[in-house]
Protein backbone atom coordinates (compact mmCIF):
# COMPACT_ATOMS: atom_id res chain seq x y z
CA UNK A 1 0.00 0.00 0.00
CA UNK A 2 1.32 3.42 -0.93
CA UNK A 3 0.27 6.38 1.16
CA UNK A 4 -0.16 9.76 -0.51
CA UNK A 5 1.75 11.98 1.92
CA UNK A 6 1.01 15.45 0.59
CA UNK A 7 3.78 17.58 2.00
CA UNK A 8 2.14 20.76 0.72
CA UNK A 9 -0.54 20.35 3.36
CA UNK A 10 2.07 20.04 6.11
CA UNK A 11 4.38 22.92 5.30
CA UNK A 12 3.13 26.12 6.99
CA UNK A 13 2.58 28.89 4.46
CA UNK A 14 2.89 26.81 1.27
CA UNK A 15 -0.16 26.87 -0.94
CA UNK A 16 -0.41 23.90 -3.34
CA UNK A 17 -2.28 25.95 -5.96
CA UNK A 18 0.64 28.37 -6.39
CA UNK A 19 2.76 27.56 -9.41
CA UNK A 20 6.33 28.61 -10.12
CA UNK A 21 9.04 27.85 -12.60
CA UNK A 22 11.51 27.91 -9.70
CA UNK A 23 12.28 24.74 -7.78
CA UNK A 24 11.23 24.56 -4.14
CA UNK A 25 11.95 20.86 -3.53
CA UNK A 26 14.64 18.48 -4.67
CA UNK A 27 13.83 14.77 -4.86
CA UNK A 28 17.29 13.33 -4.22
CA UNK A 29 17.22 9.81 -5.61
CA UNK A 30 19.42 6.82 -4.85
CA UNK A 31 21.64 5.14 -7.43
CA UNK A 32 18.97 2.48 -8.01
CA UNK A 33 16.55 3.11 -10.87
CA UNK A 34 13.48 2.10 -8.85
CA UNK A 35 12.29 1.69 -5.25
CA UNK A 36 10.48 -1.63 -5.34
CA UNK A 37 7.75 -1.15 -7.97
CA UNK A 38 8.03 2.65 -7.95
CA UNK A 39 9.95 4.75 -10.43
CA UNK A 40 11.35 8.08 -9.28
CA UNK A 41 8.91 10.19 -11.29
CA UNK A 42 6.07 8.28 -9.63
CA UNK A 43 7.50 8.98 -6.17
CA UNK A 44 7.78 12.68 -6.92
CA UNK A 45 4.28 12.80 -8.37
CA UNK A 46 2.81 11.13 -5.28
CA UNK A 47 4.77 12.65 -2.43
CA UNK A 48 5.48 16.11 -3.81
CA UNK A 49 2.13 16.61 -5.47
CA UNK A 50 1.33 20.29 -5.99
CA UNK A 51 4.90 21.44 -5.38
CA UNK A 52 7.63 22.48 -7.77
CA UNK A 53 10.31 19.82 -7.60
CA UNK A 54 13.28 18.49 -9.48
CA UNK A 55 14.80 15.01 -9.53
CA UNK A 56 18.54 15.07 -8.80
CA UNK A 57 21.36 12.65 -8.01
CA UNK A 58 23.01 12.45 -4.54
CA UNK A 59 25.98 14.44 -5.81
CA UNK A 60 23.60 17.35 -6.51
CA UNK A 61 21.53 17.03 -3.36
CA UNK A 62 23.53 19.45 -1.22
CA UNK A 63 24.35 22.07 -3.84
CA UNK A 64 21.32 24.34 -3.26
CA UNK A 65 20.73 24.72 0.48
CA UNK A 66 17.85 27.16 0.05
CA UNK A 67 15.64 24.34 -1.29
CA UNK A 68 13.87 21.64 0.68
CA UNK A 69 14.74 18.00 0.05
CA UNK A 70 13.08 14.62 -0.11
CA UNK A 71 15.90 12.10 0.23
CA UNK A 72 15.30 8.40 -0.40
CA UNK A 73 17.71 5.49 -0.10
CA UNK A 74 20.11 3.42 2.00
CA UNK A 75 23.77 4.14 2.80
CA UNK A 76 24.92 1.58 0.24
CA UNK A 77 23.26 3.37 -2.67
CA UNK A 78 22.93 6.97 -1.49
CA UNK A 79 25.90 9.12 -0.47
CA UNK A 80 23.83 11.56 1.63
CA UNK A 81 21.78 9.18 3.76
CA UNK A 82 24.19 8.41 6.60
CA UNK A 83 25.09 12.06 7.18
CA UNK A 84 21.50 13.29 7.02
CA UNK A 85 20.20 10.52 9.29
CA UNK A 86 22.83 10.98 11.98
CA UNK A 87 21.34 14.15 13.59
CA UNK A 88 18.08 12.23 14.08
CA UNK A 89 19.71 9.38 16.03
CA UNK A 90 20.14 6.97 13.11
CA UNK A 91 23.45 5.21 12.44
CA UNK A 92 24.35 2.29 10.21
CA UNK A 93 26.88 -0.48 10.77
CA UNK A 94 27.45 -3.71 8.83
CA UNK A 95 24.03 -3.57 7.16
CA UNK A 96 22.16 -2.88 10.43
CA UNK A 97 20.30 0.32 11.27
CA UNK A 98 20.60 1.64 14.82
CA UNK A 99 18.10 4.10 16.26
CA UNK A 100 19.32 5.93 19.37
CA UNK A 101 21.84 3.16 19.90
CA UNK A 102 19.39 0.25 19.55
CA UNK A 103 19.78 -2.20 16.64
CA UNK A 104 16.63 -2.49 14.50
CA UNK A 105 15.41 -5.71 12.87
CA UNK A 106 16.07 -6.34 9.19
CA UNK A 107 13.56 -4.55 6.99
CA UNK A 108 12.99 -1.60 9.35
CA UNK A 109 12.55 1.78 7.70
CA UNK A 110 13.01 5.26 9.13
CA UNK A 111 11.06 8.37 8.08
CA UNK A 112 11.40 11.90 9.38
CA UNK A 113 9.97 15.28 8.41
CA UNK A 114 11.93 18.13 10.00
CA UNK A 115 14.28 21.05 9.50
CA UNK A 116 17.08 20.22 7.10
CA UNK A 117 20.41 19.76 8.95
CA UNK A 118 22.06 22.01 6.35
CA UNK A 119 20.40 24.94 8.11
CA UNK A 120 17.90 25.90 5.43
CA UNK A 121 14.68 24.41 4.12
CA UNK A 122 12.91 21.23 5.15
CA UNK A 123 14.00 17.60 4.97
CA UNK A 124 11.72 14.64 4.28
CA UNK A 125 14.01 11.63 4.73
CA UNK A 126 12.94 8.03 4.08
CA UNK A 127 15.70 5.48 4.51
CA UNK A 128 16.74 2.08 5.82
CA UNK A 129 19.87 0.00 6.23
CA UNK A 130 18.90 -2.00 3.14
CA UNK A 131 16.49 -1.79 0.20
CA UNK A 132 13.98 -3.74 2.28
CA UNK A 133 13.93 -1.00 4.92
CA UNK A 134 13.48 1.73 2.34
CA UNK A 135 10.66 -0.21 0.69
CA UNK A 136 8.94 -0.68 4.07
CA UNK A 137 8.39 3.07 4.22
CA UNK A 138 6.54 3.01 0.90
CA UNK A 139 4.44 0.03 1.95
CA UNK A 140 3.23 1.75 5.13
CA UNK A 141 0.43 4.34 5.43
CA UNK A 142 2.29 7.40 6.72
CA UNK A 143 0.92 10.01 9.07
CA UNK A 144 3.63 12.36 10.26
CA UNK A 145 3.89 15.89 11.59
CA UNK A 146 6.77 18.30 11.39
CA UNK A 147 9.46 17.40 13.95
CA UNK A 148 8.46 13.73 14.17
CA UNK A 149 9.98 10.40 13.16
CA UNK A 150 8.50 7.01 12.24
CA UNK A 151 9.92 3.50 12.32
CA UNK A 152 8.17 1.18 9.87
CA UNK A 153 8.22 -2.58 9.41
CA UNK A 154 6.06 -4.99 7.40
CA UNK A 155 3.58 -2.33 6.38
CA UNK A 156 3.07 -0.92 9.88
CA UNK A 157 4.27 1.99 11.96
CA UNK A 158 6.11 0.35 14.85
CA UNK A 159 7.20 3.51 16.62
CA UNK A 160 6.65 7.25 16.33
CA UNK A 161 7.67 10.26 18.37
CA UNK A 162 9.37 13.63 18.43
CA UNK A 163 12.90 13.98 17.14
CA UNK A 164 15.45 14.56 19.86
CA UNK A 165 17.22 17.86 19.47
CA UNK A 166 20.60 18.74 20.86
CA UNK A 167 21.64 22.37 20.74
CA UNK A 168 24.63 24.12 22.25
CA UNK A 169 22.52 26.68 24.07
CA UNK A 170 25.49 28.29 25.79
CA UNK A 171 26.46 30.01 22.55
CA UNK A 172 24.28 32.56 20.76
CA UNK A 173 23.44 32.03 17.12
CA UNK A 174 23.17 34.53 14.26
CA UNK A 175 20.90 33.54 11.36
CA UNK A 176 21.62 35.56 8.22
CA UNK A 177 18.25 35.87 6.55
CA UNK A 178 19.66 38.86 4.66
CA UNK A 179 22.01 36.50 2.81
CA UNK A 180 19.13 34.09 2.16
CA UNK A 181 17.22 37.02 0.63
CA UNK A 182 20.08 37.71 -1.80
CA UNK A 183 20.54 34.04 -2.72
CA UNK A 184 16.85 33.51 -3.37
CA UNK A 185 16.61 36.48 -5.71
CA UNK A 186 19.81 35.46 -7.47
CA UNK A 187 18.21 32.09 -8.26
CA UNK A 188 14.93 33.58 -9.52
CA UNK A 189 14.03 34.51 -13.11
CA UNK A 190 14.23 38.16 -14.16
CA UNK A 191 10.54 38.74 -13.56
CA UNK A 192 9.02 40.51 -10.54
CA UNK A 193 6.14 38.07 -10.12
CA UNK A 194 8.49 35.09 -10.25
CA UNK A 195 10.93 36.81 -7.90
CA UNK A 196 8.18 37.53 -5.37
CA UNK A 197 7.06 33.91 -5.40
CA UNK A 198 10.64 32.62 -5.16
CA UNK A 199 11.32 34.92 -2.22
CA UNK A 200 8.07 33.99 -0.44
CA UNK A 201 8.64 30.28 -0.75
CA UNK A 202 12.18 30.59 0.51
CA UNK A 203 10.90 32.50 3.55
CA UNK A 204 8.52 29.72 4.60
CA UNK A 205 10.88 28.11 7.10
CA UNK A 206 11.21 31.44 8.91
CA UNK A 207 7.60 32.55 8.60
CA UNK A 208 7.46 33.14 12.37
CA UNK A 209 10.32 35.65 12.10
CA UNK A 210 8.74 37.59 9.25
CA UNK A 211 5.43 37.31 11.10
CA UNK A 212 7.03 39.23 13.97
CA UNK A 213 7.41 42.10 11.47
CA UNK A 214 3.77 41.87 10.41
CA UNK A 215 3.95 39.39 7.53
CA UNK A 216 0.62 37.54 7.75
CA UNK A 217 0.90 36.30 4.16
CA UNK A 218 4.38 35.76 2.77
CA UNK A 219 3.64 36.25 -0.92
CA UNK A 220 2.20 39.79 -0.58
CA UNK A 221 4.94 40.58 1.93
CA UNK A 222 7.65 39.46 -0.49
CA UNK A 223 6.05 41.55 -3.24
CA UNK A 224 6.07 44.58 -0.93
CA UNK A 225 9.77 44.01 -0.24
CA UNK A 226 10.45 43.99 -3.97
CA UNK A 227 8.41 47.16 -4.42
CA UNK A 228 10.71 48.88 -1.90
CA UNK A 229 13.94 47.28 -3.04
CA UNK A 230 15.52 50.73 -3.35
CA UNK A 231 15.38 50.96 0.47
CA UNK A 232 16.95 47.51 0.74
CA UNK A 233 19.67 48.53 -1.69
CA UNK A 234 20.37 51.62 0.42
CA UNK A 235 20.76 49.42 3.51
CA UNK A 236 22.94 46.97 1.62
CA UNK A 237 25.20 49.81 0.50
CA UNK A 238 25.42 51.29 4.01
CA UNK A 239 26.37 47.96 5.55
CA UNK A 240 28.64 46.77 2.72
CA UNK A 241 31.67 44.96 4.10
CA UNK A 242 30.20 44.68 7.59
CA UNK A 243 30.31 41.21 9.09
CA UNK A 244 26.97 41.13 10.92
CA UNK A 245 27.69 37.80 12.55
CA UNK A 246 30.94 39.06 14.04
CA UNK A 247 29.41 42.40 15.12
CA UNK A 248 26.36 40.88 16.78
CA UNK A 249 28.30 38.20 18.63
CA UNK A 250 30.84 40.79 19.82
CA UNK A 251 28.04 43.01 21.15
CA UNK A 252 26.47 40.08 22.97
CA UNK A 253 29.80 39.10 24.54
CA UNK A 254 30.46 42.71 25.63
CA UNK A 255 27.06 42.75 27.35
CA UNK A 256 27.61 39.39 29.01
CA UNK A 257 30.94 40.51 30.45
CA UNK A 258 29.72 43.93 31.59
CA UNK A 259 26.51 42.65 33.16
CA UNK A 260 28.30 39.79 34.91
CA UNK A 261 25.44 37.47 34.00
CA UNK A 262 25.18 34.07 32.36
CA UNK A 263 22.12 32.97 30.49
CA UNK A 264 20.99 29.35 30.59
CA UNK A 265 20.00 29.69 26.96
CA UNK A 266 21.76 32.20 24.71
CA UNK A 267 19.56 33.96 22.15
CA UNK A 268 19.22 33.51 18.41
CA UNK A 269 19.63 36.71 16.40
CA UNK A 270 18.01 37.06 12.97
CA UNK A 271 19.58 39.60 10.61
CA UNK A 272 17.10 40.35 7.85
CA UNK A 273 15.53 42.75 5.38
CA UNK A 274 12.03 43.75 6.39
CA UNK A 275 9.76 46.54 5.25
CA UNK A 276 11.34 49.92 6.08
CA UNK A 277 8.33 51.09 8.08
CA UNK A 278 8.45 48.00 10.33
CA UNK A 279 10.26 47.80 13.66
CA UNK A 280 14.02 48.19 13.41
CA UNK A 281 14.60 45.48 16.02
CA UNK A 282 12.46 43.21 18.12
CA UNK A 283 12.73 40.73 20.95
CA UNK A 284 9.85 38.46 20.01
CA UNK A 285 9.57 35.56 22.40
CA UNK A 286 10.92 32.05 22.79
CA UNK A 287 11.78 29.67 19.96
CA UNK A 288 9.48 26.67 20.34
CA UNK A 289 12.20 24.26 19.18
CA UNK A 290 15.35 25.47 20.96
CA UNK A 291 13.82 27.51 23.81
CA UNK A 292 16.18 30.35 22.87
CA UNK A 293 15.04 33.95 23.08
CA UNK A 294 14.52 35.31 19.57
CA UNK A 295 15.75 38.72 18.44
CA UNK A 296 15.54 40.24 14.98
CA UNK A 297 17.38 43.14 13.36
CA UNK A 298 15.67 44.78 10.38
CA UNK A 299 18.55 46.20 8.34
CA UNK A 300 16.18 48.17 6.11
CA UNK A 301 15.06 50.25 9.10
CA UNK A 302 18.49 50.39 10.75
CA UNK A 303 20.24 52.22 7.91
CA UNK A 304 20.05 55.49 9.89
CA UNK A 305 22.96 57.13 11.70
CA UNK A 306 24.39 54.88 14.39
CA UNK A 307 21.11 53.05 15.04
CA UNK A 308 22.65 49.71 14.12
CA UNK A 309 25.47 50.12 16.66
CA UNK A 310 22.94 51.03 19.34
CA UNK A 311 20.47 48.29 18.66
CA UNK A 312 22.83 45.31 18.64
CA UNK A 313 23.81 46.21 22.21
CA UNK A 314 20.29 47.22 23.27
CA UNK A 315 18.73 43.94 22.18
CA UNK A 316 21.59 41.91 23.64
CA UNK A 317 20.88 43.54 27.01
CA UNK A 318 17.25 42.46 26.70
CA UNK A 319 18.36 38.85 26.37
CA UNK A 320 19.71 39.02 29.94
CA UNK A 321 16.64 40.69 31.43
CA UNK A 322 13.66 38.83 32.79
CA UNK A 323 10.65 38.81 30.49
CA UNK A 324 8.93 42.19 30.67
CA UNK A 325 6.26 42.77 33.30
CA UNK A 326 2.73 43.97 32.67
CA UNK A 327 2.79 47.55 33.95
CA UNK A 328 4.02 50.61 32.11
CA UNK A 329 6.86 51.25 34.55
CA UNK A 330 8.11 47.65 34.29
CA UNK A 331 8.04 47.58 30.52
CA UNK A 332 9.45 51.08 30.11
CA UNK A 333 12.33 50.49 32.53
CA UNK A 334 13.41 47.41 30.59
CA UNK A 335 13.82 49.70 27.58
CA UNK A 336 15.34 52.63 29.46
CA UNK A 337 17.89 50.39 31.14
CA UNK A 338 18.89 48.78 27.84
CA UNK A 339 19.24 52.23 26.27
CA UNK A 340 21.41 53.55 29.12
CA UNK A 341 23.60 50.45 29.11
CA UNK A 342 24.14 50.75 25.36
CA UNK A 343 25.75 54.14 26.03
CA UNK A 344 27.81 52.80 28.93
CA UNK A 345 29.25 50.16 26.61
CA UNK A 346 29.51 52.49 23.60
CA UNK A 347 30.28 55.91 25.16
CA UNK A 348 30.46 57.69 21.78
CA UNK A 349 26.89 56.72 20.93
CA UNK A 350 24.82 59.92 20.57
CA UNK A 351 21.67 60.23 22.66
CA UNK A 352 19.32 60.31 19.66
CA UNK A 353 20.88 57.15 18.17
CA UNK A 354 20.77 55.38 21.54
CA UNK A 355 17.03 56.11 21.68
CA UNK A 356 16.69 55.12 18.00
CA UNK A 357 15.30 58.57 17.26
CA UNK A 358 16.27 61.37 14.94
CA UNK A 359 17.87 64.46 16.50
CA UNK A 360 14.60 66.28 15.83
CA UNK A 361 12.61 63.72 17.80
CA UNK A 362 14.98 64.00 20.75
CA UNK A 363 14.71 67.80 20.62
CA UNK A 364 10.91 67.56 20.70
CA UNK A 365 11.01 65.21 23.70
CA UNK A 366 13.47 67.46 25.54
CA UNK A 367 11.12 70.42 25.00
CA UNK A 368 8.36 68.51 26.84
CA UNK A 369 10.63 66.76 29.34
CA UNK A 370 8.87 67.73 32.58
CA UNK A 371 5.38 67.26 31.14
CA UNK A 372 6.37 63.77 29.93
CA UNK A 373 7.74 62.86 33.36
CA UNK A 374 4.56 64.01 35.10
CA UNK A 375 2.36 62.10 32.66
CA UNK A 376 4.52 59.01 33.05
CA UNK A 377 4.26 59.11 36.86
CA UNK A 378 0.50 59.33 36.48
CA UNK A 379 0.36 56.22 34.28
CA UNK A 380 3.30 54.29 35.77
CA UNK A 381 1.23 51.45 37.25
CA UNK A 382 -1.18 51.18 34.31
CA UNK A 383 -1.60 47.80 32.63
CA UNK A 384 -4.39 48.75 30.22
CA UNK A 385 -3.28 48.04 26.67
CA UNK A 386 -4.54 51.36 25.32
CA UNK A 387 -2.45 53.25 27.87
CA UNK A 388 0.60 51.11 27.13
CA UNK A 389 0.27 51.65 23.40
CA UNK A 390 0.40 55.43 23.57
CA UNK A 391 3.65 55.19 25.54
CA UNK A 392 5.36 52.17 23.99
CA UNK A 393 4.27 51.60 20.36
CA UNK A 394 6.03 53.01 17.31
CA UNK A 395 3.86 55.54 15.48
CA UNK A 396 1.50 56.26 18.40
CA UNK A 397 2.08 59.45 20.37
CA UNK A 398 0.58 60.86 23.55
CA UNK A 399 -2.59 62.73 22.53
CA UNK A 400 -2.26 65.16 25.46
CA UNK A 401 1.24 66.16 24.34
CA UNK A 402 1.05 66.66 20.58
CA UNK A 403 4.39 66.89 18.85
CA UNK A 404 6.19 64.51 21.18
CA UNK A 405 7.65 61.43 19.47
CA UNK A 406 6.21 57.94 19.83
CA UNK A 407 7.64 55.47 22.35
CA UNK A 408 8.15 58.35 24.80
CA UNK A 409 8.27 55.84 27.68
CA UNK A 410 11.71 54.78 26.48
CA UNK A 411 12.87 58.36 26.87
CA UNK A 412 11.47 58.86 30.38
CA UNK A 413 12.87 55.54 31.61
CA UNK A 414 16.24 56.35 30.01
CA UNK A 415 16.28 59.64 31.93
CA UNK A 416 15.46 57.71 35.10
CA UNK A 417 18.24 55.19 34.51
CA UNK A 418 20.78 57.95 33.95
CA UNK A 419 19.62 59.79 37.07
CA UNK A 420 19.99 56.59 39.11
CA UNK A 421 23.53 56.06 37.79
CA UNK A 422 24.43 59.68 38.60
CA UNK A 423 23.45 59.22 42.25
CA UNK A 424 26.43 56.94 42.83
CA UNK A 425 29.49 57.04 40.55
CA UNK A 426 30.38 53.46 41.52
CA UNK A 427 27.29 52.15 39.78
CA UNK A 428 27.66 50.63 36.34
CA UNK A 429 25.91 48.32 33.90
CA UNK A 430 25.92 45.32 36.26
CA UNK A 431 24.20 47.32 39.00
CA UNK A 432 21.78 49.06 36.65
CA UNK A 433 20.34 45.88 35.16
CA UNK A 434 19.52 44.68 38.70
CA UNK A 435 17.87 47.94 39.82
CA UNK A 436 14.13 47.92 40.53
CA UNK A 437 11.85 50.12 38.39
CA UNK A 438 10.60 52.02 41.45
CA UNK A 439 14.19 52.86 42.42
CA UNK A 440 14.90 54.25 38.98
CA UNK A 441 11.79 56.39 38.86
CA UNK A 442 12.47 57.71 42.38
CA UNK A 443 15.84 59.02 41.18
CA UNK A 444 14.23 61.08 38.41
CA UNK A 445 13.54 64.69 39.28
CA UNK A 446 11.31 67.13 37.44
CA UNK A 447 10.43 70.76 37.95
Amino acid sequence: MISLLLLAGLVPGLTPSLQSSSTDWLLVRSQDDVVGPLEWEQIGGLYLQGLDWELVLPSQGGSRPETSRMVVGSPSDHALVADLASPFGITFEAGVMYFRGVAQPEGTGFVTYDSDPDGSGILFLTCGATDAGVLANFQTPLSIKFGQYLLTRKGEQVETGANARHFDLARPRVVRLDLDHDRLLASAPDNLDEQGLRLARGMVGYAHVFGALGATDLLPYAEQLLAQRDKIERARAMFAGRDHTERVLAAYEKCRAALQLESASAPVFYVMYGLPEASNAKNFGIDAVTQRRQILFNLTSLAVGAHYDAVIIHESVHSFQELAGTSLIERACDEGVATAISQLLAPDLPDADALLWTPGELEAADASRDALIRAFRRDADATDEKVLQKWMVLGISLPELPGTPSRAAYYVAWLAARAWLAEDPSRGAAELIRAKPAELLAALKSE
